[in-house]
């Protein structure tokens, strides 16, 4: 069908043609491969696809289209076009006032961050919000002192990372890689057990060993990995967590969840939010208000606290790994479950492949 819109020619369908292009296919791995890009070289008459998506996006309602703008952009970056896209928002002649246009270009400008998908795009949108001032401000100068190598590496996941390494361990934003994995690889050997979400069942080859997700692995991703692993040295902090996870598995009607975040003395702290709605003791549906609130929290998490040994539920899971694919690449989260024998509780934390969405949070 996508084949024939663009063999007949047919213009009035472009928009479509860049909505279903933004629509995944399990079926089309390699992105080159998808129709609609053939599709749309013939409907911009033999110009490039990144000519269609930004006519597109400039062309198209602010109000009204608002989704297909966002995913434009988004199909640019995968595409490859990230330096039109610096070289787009950079003009004034072409953007004018366009907000969207001009939020992107204080994400690159004074961040250093190019958005990469429709949920990155919301995040950065947020973030321009007058009442983020002081926040943005914060970031700015916590990324400052990164090097200029990791600041191309940089996603929206990691600025509140950036800005609780600043306050609480500033030393994280000059350690080299090496050091900082060799800061991981001890927190593993000195807390020995191993962890691994059970998948029987499912087509999926998923991995929560480091060795196994190393390369992956950027700053902000070892960064917040190191900065979970410090929350847990709080005993104030830890104390609300199991107390937090007991009146959880208490509760059957819903799974509990928060984010977790600095307070205004630096120390971690784990706020807690109601559900949306109960609906089993195995699901926790977020608020928009957590999903508002998350945007400068450094941790979203859930608890899997059905019980006490929960080693074969608790972890990420399907829910999880999709949050985190919308929400960029490789997304920090921090999955709370306890086990209770006669001397020892344990907090895990799951590293998700890969920060907003309606059911779970992460």
């Amino acid at each position: 069908m996508v084949e024939q819109v663009g063999l007949l020619g047919r213009t009035a369908l472009t928009k479509s043609v860049i909505r279903s292009w933004a629509t995944p296919l399990p079926m089309i791995d390699a992105p080159e491969s998808r129709p609609e890009i053939l599709a749309l070289e013939r409907l911009s008459g033999g110009s490039k696809v990144s000519v269609a998506l930004i006519d597109t996006m400039l062309s198209s309602s602010a109000i009204t289209e608002a989704n297909l703008r966002a995913r434009c952009w988004e199909l640019l970056v995968i595409h490859g076009d990230t330096g039109q896209l610096e070289l787009l928002v950079a003009d004034d002649d072409l953007i004018g006032k366009d907000s969207m246009m001009l939020d992107m270009r204080a994400s690159i400008q004074e961040l250093g961050v190019v958005p990469g998908t429709r949920e990155e795009i919301l995040w950065i949108r947020e973030l321009r919000k007058p009442r983020y001032d002081q926040y943005w401000n914060d970031v700015a100068a916590a990324l400052a002192e990164l090097s200029a190598d990791r600041r191309e590496d940089l996603k929206p996941r990691h600025l509140a990372v950036a800005v609780a390494a600043h306050r609480h361990r500033p030393e994280l934003l000059s350690m080299s890689d090496q050091e900082l994995d060799q800061l991981l690889q001890q927190e593993i050997d000195d807390n020995g057990k191993r962890y691994k979400a059970d998948f029987s069942g499912w087509n999926l080859k998923v991995s929560e060993r480091l060795n196994d997700v190393r390369d992956k692995l950027v700053w902000g991703d070892q960064a917040a990995m190191l900065l979970a692993r410090e929350a847990l040295r709080s005993q104030a902090f830890v104390a609300h967590v199991f107390d937090y996870a007991d009146r959880d598995m208490i509760d059957r009607t819903t799974e509990f969840g928060g984010i977790v975040e600095l307070d205004p003395e630096g120390r971690f702290e784990l706020v807690e939010y109601q559900p949306r709605a109960r609906v089993a003791d195995d699901r926790y549906l977020a608020s928009s208000k957590l999903f508002k609130d998350g945007y400068t929290a450094l941790f979203h998490f859930h608890n899997h606290a059905q019980k006490y040994r929960n080693e074969r539920y608790a972890g990420p899971h399907l829910g999880d790994f999709e949050y985190a694919d919308e929400t960029g690449g490789e997304r920090s989260g921090l999955h709370l479950h306890q086990r209770r024998d006669a001397q020892r509780r344990f907090l895990s934390r799951g590293l998700h492949r890969g920060g907003p969405r309606n059911d779970h949070s992460s």
